[in-house]
């Protein structure tokens, strides 16, 4: 995988928050809408309004400045893997060694809002841990093992992802009957995303590894669309580049908030998009792939 697919959404974020920056910008409301209808909270580019018995309030008074999703993640590997300590060592890919069946993994996020200052601050982690079993059918090296045919080979497969992001949201478009309970709202964020994960193989001779642990800058863009008052979907996407790694993310979800509550049920799928390498030759350590699957989980406010 190369770092094309990064790099067009890095391009793709800045244009888009360019536009919702330019909106934020604009003052007063459609001239087809009475100015004295529109409260001032609803004007485009204020922070998009919450819903209180029915009725829309502003930012400022949202029922929520904290956002809690404890998440069940479905997700399993693609891609493939070289483990260094041989110029003979072959790049494995994940179908060919067992590792590519999905599992549950947890996945949370812990959201701070500042609606005053139309600021969000979002930390997420994520961990995956697999092992399974295989047999080559033909002589084959990897890392420093010569494994022949026939000989069983163990695989267990680490990674935890985490991502501190932080930015400025704004509201897109207008309100349908002026209610609050639907509207299109973009957030820009900019942040850090770091990366720790190992790749053991074993074998009855020993064993090989590589562990790799690395950060690079990243920015994104979300995109939350209140599509009733107890509805909401939401695409987020973000990518981060740095010398010999890049990582892409898109997760879109569904929302049920029942009678607008502080509970809320969520349904999503997440990608995670990983290119990295280390070393040269044959002490060359590299991965090319993805964790990807459905999620299940809650949503809470406070």
């Amino acid at each position: 995988m190369n770092n094309t697919l990064p790099k067009l959404g890095l391009g793709f974020a800045a244009t888009l928050c360019a536009s919702g920056i330019a909106l934020a910008n604009t003052d007063g409301v459609n001239s087809a809408t009475p100015p004295s209808v529109v409260p001032q909270e609803l004007v485009l580019g204020k922070p998009a309004p919450a819903v209180r018995d029915g009725q829309a309030i502003s930012d400022a008074q949202a029922p929520w400045t904290v956002q809690l999703r404890p998440l069940a993640w479905y997700a399993a590997f693609a891609g493939d893997v070289r483990v260094g300590g041989s110029a003979t060592s072959r790049k494995l890919d994940v179908r060919d060694i067992n590792a590519d069946s999905p599992r549950i993994t947890p996945l949370a996020e812990v959201a701070l809002r500042i609606p005053d200052k139309q600021l969000l601050f979002t930390l997420q982690g994520g961990g995956y841990s697999a092992e399974s079993i295989w047999s080559p059918t033909a002589p084959i090296q990897v890392g420093t093992l010569a494994v022949t045919p026939g000989q069983a080979v163990t695989n267990k497969f680490e990674m935890a992802s985490f991502e501190a992001m932080g930015g400025c949201y704004w509201l897109l478009t207008d309100f349908d009957d002026n209610t609050g309970n639907t509207f299109l709202r973009l957030t820009c964020l900019g942040g850090v995303r770091v990366v720790d994960q190992t790749f053991r193989f074993t074998t009855s001779a020993g064993t090989t590894q590589t562990q790799s642990t690395y950060a690079a800058p990243a920015v994104g863009i979300k995109l939350d669309a209140q599509l009733s008052r107890e509805f909401v979907a939401t695409v987020a996407s973000t990518a981060g580049i740095w010398p010999d790694q890049s990582s892409f993310d898109i997760d879109t979800s569904f929302t049920y908030t029942p009678n607008g509550g502080w509970l809320g049920l969520q349904a999503g799928y997440r990608l995670l998009s990983i290119d990295y390498s280390s070393g040269s030759g044959a002490d060359e350590n590299s991965f090319s792939g993805s964790l990807a699957g459905l999620y299940f989980g809650v949503q809470i406010r406070f």
